[in-house]
């Protein structure tokens, strides 16, 4: 099926995609990822090409006549398989060369010269401009050997001795924190310690009713529930507690966390719906746990861990203030280590009878302080 030219990008005056032809060789697919590439202006005129392998750097000049320029154009075809806009985006190119050093006969082989960064180094201090030159002299000279700083490292901190009784001080108010509920660390009772509406609107928790309702009073194998929240509502259909409807809805809400943090980052779009049932819900869950950006909603790894924090709180008010981390890191994909020193952070104590079941109890543990994981981009 043909589809009409929605858009055409030229960018005359500025930086272009460059397609690049090795002199001496084809790239193989499935290599372009283990390349290190860049762009460097020599002069008004004339703009460098450099690509590194492990190995070898590779540089070229982008070709550009001046005399056919207004004549002759490549453009790369772009089109949309959902939407059937065709875009055309101008492009560069260029044929790149190996760069060889001759080395003397009493040279010996430096594994740090097969370091794509030193030949993008190289680069910079050969084509760029005088700011970029300094500031890759400063790298050079503060470079330091990581391996030996790993090595002290571990040492140091193998020396440090902890006892189950020490923690951190926590530096900050725990409410100015983004990723736990607010807390009353001053609370006389459980109950004062995190109070359950303001971490879920009543209006919400109310509009699961309906669904609490029927799922304390129907077949649970024929509704799709986490293994976690399914075993949690079984027990309550032989409930006879007053609170069973307020309880199922609390776990209900949690199911629905769980659904989301299960789903691939990918798949939390713009138009993505959690929770069929409820808008309250469905726009309650979004709004907390996921961001809206330009190109449109998405779940970073600091609202993976929001979320399983809220999702602990919910589960603590649920349960009486005991929560089996074993059972529920299986449910969330995530190590039991990691969820205890959530359970930690958010002023929860190991039972004194199974090491995976976490309680709360008054009064509450000192604080520790809440470290957000670095991540890789």
């Amino acid at each position: 099926m043909v589809h009409a030219v929605s858009e055409i990008e030229d960018n005359e005056d500025g930086i272009r995609p460059v397609i690049i032809q090795f002199q001496n060789s084809e790239l193989q697919e499935g290599e372009e990822g283990k390349l290190h590439t860049g762009i460097y202006q020599k002069s008004p005129k004339t703009t460098i090409v450099g690509v590194a392998t492990k190995n070898i750097l590779y540089t070229g000049e982008i070709t550009k006549d001046d005399e056919t320029a207004d004549l002759n154009n490549r453009f790369l075809l772009i089109s949309n398989r959902k939407t059937g806009k065709v875009r055309l985006v101008a492009v560069d190119t260029a044929v790149v060369t190996p760069q060889c050093q001759p080395k003397k006969s009493s040279d010996v082989t430096d594994s740090s010269t097969l370091n794509p960064n030193n030949s993008i180094s190289q680069l910079n201090k050969e084509f760029g401009s005088k700011k970029i030159k300094r500031i890759t002299e400063q790298r050079e000279r503060l470079k330091m050997n990581i391996e030996d700083v790993q090595e002290q490292l571990e040492q140091t901190v193998a020396s440090v001795n902890f006892t189950g009784s020490e923690s951190f001080v926590v530096e900050s108010a725990e409410n100015d924190s983004a990723y736990r509920p607010p807390i009353n660390r001053d609370a006389s009772t459980r109950e004062q310690v995190y109070v359950l509406h303001d971490i879920v609107p009543e209006n919400v928790l109310d509009s699961l009713e309906e669904e609490a309702t029927n799922a304390l009073s129907s077949d649970l194998d024929n509704i799709e529930l986490t293994p976690f929240i399914k075993e949690r509502l079984t027990e309550l259909q032989n409930s006879t507690s007053d609170s069973v409807i307020g309880t199922a809805k609390i776990l209900l809400y949690v199911d629905y966390l769980m659904k989301f943090i299960n789903k691939p980052a990918k798949a939390i779009t713009k138009k993505f719906v959690i929770c069929q049932s409820s808008v309250d819900v469905n726009s309650h869950i979004l709004d907390n746990f996921s961001v809206v950006s330009n190109t449109g909603r998405t779940r970073p790894l600091s609202m993976r861990d929001k979320t399983i924090c809220y999702m602990v709180v919910l589960l603590m008010i649920a349960l009486d203030y005991q929560v089996n981390m074993e059972a529920l890191s299986k449910n969330i994909k995530l190590g039991v280590k990691k969820l205890q020193e959530m359970g930690r952070i958010l002023a929860f104590s190991a039972h004194s009878k199974d090491k995976n079941v976490m309680i709360l109890k008054i009064p509450l543990p000192p604080a520790v302080s809440l470290s957000p994981r670095k991540r890789k981009r």
